[in-house]
């Protein structure tokens, strides 16, 4: 049985990166089936903000969470591994 998400709406500039974060949060705790990735994407498309910017969006805390779960699911190399970009530059376009 899926979860009712509820998305909290707010303006960008109202917002610092702690709160979007826990709203973030929210969302990831309410649908146990979604991932982190998915609950970023949800929570830019509901607030008309290009995922690709959502790098500069979130606290790096959950950025650390983003980057666990990515590498465990084998979408990007761990940090281990030599590259000349940040993660959030990878994942989100920066």
């Amino acid at each position: 049985m899926k979860s009712e998400v509820v998305i909290k709406k707010f303006p960008l500039k109202a917002a610092d990166k702690s709160a979007i974060s826990i709203e973030i949060e929210k969302i990831k705790q309410s649908c146990t089936e979604f991932t982190y990735m998915d609950s970023i994407l949800l929570w830019a498309e509901a607030n008309d903000i290009d995922p690709s910017d959502m790098g500069r969006c979130i606290n790096s805390t959950l950025k650390e969470k983003f980057e666990n779960e990515a590498i465990n699911a084998k979408l990007v190399k761990s940090k281990n591994a030599s590259s000349t970009r940040p993660l959030d530059k990878r994942l989100f376009g920066l």
